[in-house]
């Protein structure tokens, strides 16, 4: 995915008077395999069926019976195992790019 948004020169005046000039751009490169993200889309969905109500043996933290009893800490490491996946994909990626 790329993302690249420039915005052309913007000459303006200030509230001080003075004469200024104003060049934006923002550059956006994730590159990782698709294997990565794989891993961070199945992990952030895992993560969110933890806490789906549903039928269960005992209630969760949170108080009602949800699709994991250990929610929402079962939730917390699923999103950390989908952020360490996203941040070791960039690292892999930056090292294979240089």
């Amino acid at each position: 995915m790329h993302i690249l948004l420039e915005a052309a020169n913007m000459n303006g005046e200030g509230i001080d008077g003075k004469s200024y000039k104003c060049k934006l751009k923002v550059k956006i490169v994730v590159n990782m395999k698709w294997y990565w993200w794989l891993l961070v889309i199945v992990f952030v969905i895992l993560g969110i069926s933890t806490l789906v109500p549903a039928s269960a043996s005992k209630p969760c933290l949170l108080g009602y019976y949800a699709h994991c009893s250990f929610a929402p800490i079962s939730t917390l490491i699923c999103w950390a195992i989908a952020a360490a996946s996203y941040w070791q994909g960039k690292k892999k990626t930056a090292k294979e790019a240089s």
